[in-house]
C-alpha cells in the first residue's frame, strides 16, 4: 500500500532520504543510553529519538521534476514485511570514530530492500551507492573523541545497552524531507510504501 503526503510543501529544491522507521518503544529507550554515554569525556551531539531511523538511501537535494521521479520510482517497489533485531551501541570505526549506533540485523532481507530501492532509484537517475549497506541507527555524532568512551560501550556488563524488544518488524519505508535547522534537522514524511 502506498501513501503519499499530498500536503507536503514540495519547495523548488527539496532534501530527501530513504528510511525505515524505529518503533517508538525503542526510540524512547535512546533516552537512557544518551545518558550513559555522557559520563564519558567526549564530545557528543545527541541524535533526537523522536527522529532516529535506518536510513536506507540518502538521495540529497533535488528538484521538483526529480523529486516526481524518485516518487514513481519508489512507489514500484515489491518486498515481503521481515524482521530485525536491535543490537548493543557500537563505534562506527575503532580507528577513528565519528558516530555511535546501534546495528540493525536480519537475514539479508534489509540488504535485499537495500538492493530494491537503489535499482529503483537508479532508473530516476539517482547514481548507486558505492560503500556497502550496513542498517544502523545511529545514536551520536562524535565532536571530540575520548578513549572513556570505547570502554563504557564495549565494557558495559549491566544490561542498560539491551533494547526492549529486541525484534520489531518492518514493513514499509519512507521517503522523507529533512529541513535543516539551527535546533537540528526536522523530517516530514513525503512518501509511505507499506509491504
Amino acid at each position: 500500500m502506498i501513501h503519499l503526503n499530498c500536503r507536503t510543501n514540495i519547495n523548488h529544491m527539496t532534501r530527501v532520504f530513504v528510511a525505515i522507521e524505529l518503533p517508538q518503544e525503542i526510540k524512547e529507550q535512546f533516552h537512557a543510553v544518551h545518558g550513559r554515554l555522557k559520563e564519558s569525556d567526549a564530545k557528543l551531539t545527541f541524535v533526537n529519538p523522536d527522529i532516529a531511523h535506518i536510513t536506507l538511501k540518502f538521495i540529497g537535494e533535488v528538484n521538483e521534476e526529480k523529486l516526481s521521479e524518485i516518487i514513481t520510482a519508489l512507489k514500484k517497489l515489491t518486498c515481503e514485511s521481515f524482521e530485525m533485531a536491535t543490537g548493543k551501541p557500537e563505534l562506527n570505526s575503532r580507528k577513528n570514530p565519528r558516530i555511535i549506533w546501534i546495528s540493525c540485523t536480519d537475514k539479508g532481507e534489509s540488504e535485499k530492500l537495500f538492493s530494491a530501492v537503489e535499482e529503483l532509484l537508479s532508473q530516476a537517475g539517482i547514481p548507486k551507492e558505492k560503500r556497502d549497506f550496513k542498517a544502523h541507527a545511529t545514536l551520536a555524532r562524535i565532536k571530540k573523541y575520548s578513549p572513556g568512551l570505547k570502554e563504557i560501550i564495549y565494557q558495559n556488563s549491566d544490561g542498560c545497552f539491551c533494547f526492549s524488544p529486541d525484534k520489531f518488524k518492518v514493513s514499509a519505508i519512507y521517503l522523507k524531507k529533512s529541513t535543516l535547522t539551527p535546533q537540528g534537522p526536522v523530517y516530514e514524511d513525503i512518501l509511505e510504501v507499506e509491504f
